[in-house]
């Protein structure tokens, strides 16, 4: 004979099982990716499935493990996930924001003897370390 035991509630986490405030709002970069953490609750439920989606997939996509993957546009939607029994839900705020890198300092020891390097966007150069 085997108990079912019920699902009472889910919620976002962060990833040392601590749950998220209320108000939480999680802001991400054009473009990037994040992994999002969720329990159910009691811990010892039967059926533990859940599903992830996305308000606005044009700002965020979300997969079934909870992959965050920031689209190209910024914007902000909520992801929800949902308990296959008994469809017990949490919302998370999703930022998608533009990153703007102003500058990146290199050390002397890596720039090989090179002076006043300007690039742009989309340029390369190799660096080496000895």
């Amino acid at each position: 004979m085997s108990v079912h035991i019920s699902v009472e509630k889910v919620e976002f986490v962060d990833k040392t099982e601590n749950p998220l405030k209320d108000k939480y709002v999680l802001e991400i970069g054009v473009g990037e990716t994040y992994q999002l953490f969720h329990k159910v609750y009691p811990v010892l439920a039967t059926n533990k499935k859940v599903t992830f989606t996305s308000s606005n997939e044009e700002i965020c996509t979300v997969d079934q493990n909870g992959l965050l993957i920031a689209g190209e546009n910024e914007g902000t939607t909520t992801i929800v996930v949902k308990t296959e029994e008994r469809g017990m839900t949490d919302r998370l705020v999703v930022n998608v924001v533009k990153t703007n890198i102003e500058s990146i300092t290199i050390l002397d020891s890596a720039l090989n003897d090179l002076e006043n390097v300007q690039m742009s966007i989309g340029e390369s150069i190799e660096l080496k370390y000895e």
